[in-house]
């Protein structure tokens, strides 16, 4: 078992200015964790959130050449006035990527940044963005089965 610390943590991104959020540091397996999560996943999780925040701002699918090399003009995908019921969060939606994107990687034995960009140029993303639909919310073993399989099974 690692070891716990305790310390004040400033979140400048979230909190700017000199506020400090006390947060729990730990390592465990030699990874850097903040919370739950190892350091890198968590980053993973706000890349992903990132993306479709952005693509839903600029009404563009997710990376479509990261909205052509981010020039981010508005397009015409409009996932969220489509939707006839509750819409999941760009943090719920990052949540998904999160987990099929580390899926994949391991699964595949790719790095995470190829795992990343297989997963949003997959048909996997256009079933996860439907959200007339229930395949966002399915177990993450079955998006990632979907994804390495190839189908909707």
């Amino acid at each position: 078992m690692g070891k716990i610390q305790v310390s004040d943590t400033p979140d400048k991104f979230l909190y700017p200015g000199s506020i400090k959020m006390p947060g729990i540091c730990m390592q465990q397996g030699g990874k850097q964790m903040t919370g739950r999560e190892p350091q890198k996943e968590n980053d993973l999780f706000f890349t992903c959130s990132l993306i479709d925040y952005i693509a839903r701002k600029t009404k563009n699918r997710r990376c479509d050449g990261f909205i052509e090399e981010s020039q981010l003009k508005n397009g015409s995908f409009d996932n969220i006035s489509a939707a006839m019921y509750a819409v999941p969060s760009h943090w719920d939606i990052g949540k998904v990527y999160k987990r099929l994107i580390l899926g994949i990687a391991k699964e595949k034995k790719i790095s995470v940044i190829d795992a990343l960009f297989e997963a949003y140029h997959s048909f996997v993303s256009d079933k996860i963005d439907d959200y007339n639909s229930s395949f966002y919310y399915e177990a993450p073993q079955n998006i990632l089965c979907t994804f390495l399989n190839g189908k909707l099974e």
